[in-house]
């Protein structure tokens, strides 16, 4: 064995617990999102139509292709969209695929910076992508994949510029970039302004009072980072007002929901936050839940006084940057109409705050970690990470020894069990399994092969059939939700045909608006 092979050995020794965290967690992305099931939500297909239109060349128009130049895409930033048409352009692969290897690469890139933070226990920090809620945001194609990528990138940025004792500008270029970052991921980046102006704040009236020159210069380059990203957003959001007639895609209506409820929710998702941190290895109920939470009260009640030696910058960071950014969604979704609190909204929060909480029991007893390094402890520890994370593919297969079971009614001796069972999943590969997307895809094109296009095609809200919104981006498509939108009245007086695109039965034919075409049927076709 050569000196490089060795020392290639000794490191994949040393490190083995990360690297097998983010093969498990990469291997499930593909598993779960592309190769057994899809995971696109109604937002995923706009991420994914605006990126095939920045791929064919239209721009942000995202509608060019269908015959519309006026629909501006403004709703979301374009920072993700972007991104995935990148990928696509160098690998060649179409926008879904493109996306899931995108979730990799953020994944392989958070995995990166924990390691070269914080070295031998960089695993520990690794945990977080084993959290349920991290999980499901990268099955899904959502932004919030690298918006927690930028939380992580500006809380590093944050902690650099607070231990430094001499000014680096690299360290306020990456601030500001990362603020820029988080704002082209979600508008609610814009939080991070904040982030930087209370920083700022406090190192001006720091520097006053203490009379020290050099937190007055961090405080006068932290304004000037705050500055710039902010005169790069208000461009943006003005470019959004100037094409699309809003600053954020669409006017934000007040909540109408009662405050208590509100709350209540809030309350719900948070208990829901802490089941996701251990969801991947056991299953909590509500009332341990419950009293988990009022423990972990009472103990960091009980001990305020020890736990406060425990903080360091690293500590700190997460925990404030967590906190500010979770007061910020908080405060949005009690004064506007949005999604509800689930762990799309809030894992952000909790997965800073978790980070802040891994650094403070590190601090207190790091001792565990170098044990675990040290001994055949972390091979077990892999064996029951990985096992974890792929026992939540475990029910597809299931599904599968289930059937033939019930069909055959009982067990009936091992070589037949056995053969039924290779003939099952040679079924469910056939129809559902590796080339689960891929099947999705190709009947889609199939059954919408004789839709002309620049066609109006109304489908299911939230239904694979409406991942023809970007499998077909030369058709006009809605989904059937109600009212619909006001530049579809226009549009369909302007097409001869309607084509539906699933169960006739759930179209609400007695709505106004569909009297012309419920009158005139060779008008309205129904893709079967």
């Amino acid at each position: 064995m050569t000196k490089s092979n060795r020392e290639i050995g000794r490191w994949l020794d040393d490190n083995c617990l990360i690297v097998c965290i983010f093969i498990s967690t990469a291997f499930l992305i593909f598993v779960q999102s592309y190769w057994l099931n899809t995971y696109i939500s109604p937002d995923s297909t706009h991420y994914l139509r605006a990126a095939q239109s920045l791929l064919n060349g239209h721009g942000l128009y995202v509608n060019t292709a269908a015959g519309d130049t006026a629909t501006y895409f403004s709703m979301w930033p374009i920072g993700y969209p972007a991104m995935i048409a990148l990928v696509s352009l160098v690998t060649g692969a179409e926008v879904y695929l493109a996306s899931k290897i995108l979730s990799v690469i953020f994944l392989a890139i958070l995995c990166t910076l924990f390691y070269f933070r914080f070295k031998k226990t960089a695993w520990v920090y690794a945990l977080i992508v084993t959290n349920f809620g991290f999980l499901q945001i990268f099955w899904y194609t959502w932004s919030e994949q690298p918006f927690i990528l930028g939380l992580v990138w500006i809380s590093f940025a944050i902690m650099d510029i607070v231990a430094s004792k001499r000014i680096q500008f690299r360290h306020y270029i990456s601030l500001c970039l990362a603020s820029l970052f988080l704002f082209f991921s979600r508008y609610i980046g814009t939080f991070s302004i904040g982030v930087i102006g209370l920083l700022a704040g406090y190192y001006l009236i720091a520097g006053i009072s203490k009379a020290k020159k050099e937190y007055i210069k961090k405080s006068v380059l932290l304004i000037g980072a705050a500055l710039i990203a902010a005169t790069v957003i208000i461009a943006y959001l003005y470019i959004n007002k100037t094409k699309g007639g809003y600053i954020t895609g669409m006017e934000r209506i007040p909540t109408v929901e009662h405050p208590l409820r509100v709350f209540m929710l809030l309350c719900i998702s948070s208990l829901m936050e802490i089941r996701n941190v251990f969801y991947s290895f056991f299953a909590m109920n509500y009332g341990l839940l419950i009293t988990l939470s009022v423990v972990g009260c009472f103990l960091l009640f009980r001990f305020r006084t020890k736990i406060k030696r425990y903080f360091s910058v690293q500590a700190v960071c997460f925990l404030s940057i967590g906190f500010l950014y979770w007061c910020s969604i908080v405060v949005m979704r009690f004064s506007a109409a949005f999604d509800g609190f689930d762990f799309r909204l809030l894992f952000p929060a909790s997965g800073l705050l978790f980070l802040g909480i891994v650094s403070l029991i590190l601090n207190y007893r790091s001792a565990w970690v170098k044990k675990i390094n040290s001994t055949c402890i972390k091979y077990v520890l892999l064996i029951c990470i990985s096992a974890s994370l792929f026992s939540y593919s475990l029910p597809e297969v299931y599904s599968v020894v289930k059937r033939f079971y019930k069909q055959e009614g009982g067990i009936t001796g091992f070589n037949k069990i056995h053969t039924g069972i290779i003939q099952e999943l040679s079924f469910y590969k056939q129809e559902v399994g590796i080339n689960g997307y891929r099947k999705i895809r190709a009947d889609i094109i199939q059954e919408l092969s004789s839709v002309p296009e620049k066609s109006l095609v109304i489908t299911n809200w939230g239904s694979k059939k409406s991942y023809l919104s970007f499998i077909r981006p030369d058709l006009f498509t809605t989904h059937s939700i109600w009212p619909l939108p006001i530049e579809l009245h226009s549009k369909m007086e302007q097409v001869e045909r309607v084509y539906i695109y699933f169960d006739w039965e759930q179209l609400p034919w007695d709505d106004a608006f569909f009297s012309p075409y419920r009158e005139s049927n060779e008008r309205v076709i129904q893709i079967k």
